[in-house]
């Protein structure tokens, strides 16, 4: 979002779309790799309201959450769950000069901020197609899960196959990405694990899934046959959390073993 930007057009997904349709391109399509952390995701879910008739959240319900019996896993809350929410805080050394402003290039505000609006329960309300899917670690882990049996949830087949197949294809070389400043490969949609070390641990190459706000990681590995959900509500970028969060990952690449046959 352009600097400035208020932060309560998370609440207004209609004028963050109008801001983005008059927004002009910085570079050609294709010169670099730069994460959209929500700005991609109101296209898309533009694109699933025109084509399908259903907004985002009446999509996810029909397709995958109902289906695969996950009453929480949507975006924002019901509010029959919001007692159980966990909500975020900013946690750690508070961010000063460039990693504030690392922070504020990603998200466009302070981690303050980004405690404030995403606890509002209007945020909980709202449809924020890149931002606020709410969810347990199992479902999470359901869902992973399901991406690595073909597409299958008991019975019931989700997504087909060729489907999976086609968005965990490495799709843009390595390189660092202008906007998280971190060496990264991406498919058509998750992020990649790397070799010989990479968001999900070491020597992950086929590794696949996302990492949330600051502290949340979720990926499959069907080279170890595991799915992964680490939902963290204590939010930073510098401090002791960081190591901590970065030695389970590596530790859970390490202590489980590869299944991959030769």
């Amino acid at each position: 979002m352009p600097k400035g930007t208020d932060p309560q057009l998370l609440f207004n997904p209609e004028a963050a779309l109008d801001l983005l349709y008059k927004a002009k391109p910085i570079a050609p399509s294709g010169h670099r790799v730069a994460y959209h952390a929500l700005t991609a995701g109101y296209i898309l879910g533009e694109i699933i309201q025109r084509v399908t008739g259903n907004n985002a959240r009446e999509f996810l319900a029909q397709k995958i959450s109902i289906p695969m019996e996950m009453p929480s896993f949507n975006f924002g809350v019901a509010p029959e769950y919001r007692d159980k929410v966990a909500l975020n805080y900013s946690t750690g050394l508070k961010p000063v000069l460039l990693v504030d402003t690392f922070l504020r290039n990603i998200i466009g505000g302070s981690m303050e901020d980004a405690e404030h609006y995403t606890n509002d329960p209007k945020f909980m309300d709202t449809i924020c197609p890149a931002g606020n899917i709410f969810a347990t670690a199992e479902e999470s882990s359901r869902f992973f899960q399901m991406l690595l049996d073909g597409g299958r949830y008991k019975d019931t087949q989700i997504f087909d196959s060729k489907t999976i197949r086609r968005a965990t294809i490495e799709v843009s070389r390595p390189e660092m990405d202008a906007k998280l400043i971190l060496p990264m490969r991406y498919a058509m949609g998750p992020m990649l694990g790397a070799k010989p070390v990479g968001l999900y641990g070491f020597n992950t190459p086929n590794a696949f899934g996302h990492l949330g706000y600051t502290s949340i990681f979720c990926w499959a590995d069907p080279d170890r046959d595991i799915a992964v959900s680490l939902l963290t509500s204590g939010k930073f970028l510098v401090g002791a959390g960081l190591p901590a969060v970065m030695n389970l990952i590596a530790t859970i690449s390490k202590q489980c073993t590869n299944v991959r046959l030769p």
